[in-house]
């Protein structure tokens, strides 16, 4: 015969405990799923080249920002659209399925 001890997992304490670790969870993957790929490049692009010459002095649209090459787009504008293509590219590599995207 073996004997019964009370289960610590069985205390309502307990049970709660582990409903708030399940609903946090889960909040955190419905926060996952509205995101779009990408975005976190895509905003701080946006965010940089709204801050640059190109776009507060010259009146440029965005778009115009990230073609122009007269150097009123500061280097870090610049790195961030090559990570942002990169990100892009990702999209559409299959072998990324596996590795995973460059999201950075």
């Amino acid at each position: 015969m073996v004997a019964t001890t009370p289960n610590d997992d069985d205390s309502p304490s307990a049970s709660s405990d582990w409903r708030n670790r399940m609903k946090q969870f889960y909040d955190e993957a419905m926060d996952s799923v509205g995101k779009r790929p990408c975005e976190s490049a895509r905003a701080d692009l946006r965010a940089c080249l709204l801050a640059s010459d190109c776009h507060q002095v010259h009146k440029r649209s965005l778009q115009e920002c990230i073609k122009c090459n007269d150097g009123s787009v500061p280097p870090d504008c610049l790195a961030l659209r090559q990570t942002f293509f990169v990100c892009k590219r990702s999209l559409l590599d299959n072998r990324q399925r596996f590795r995973g995207r460059k999201d950075y």
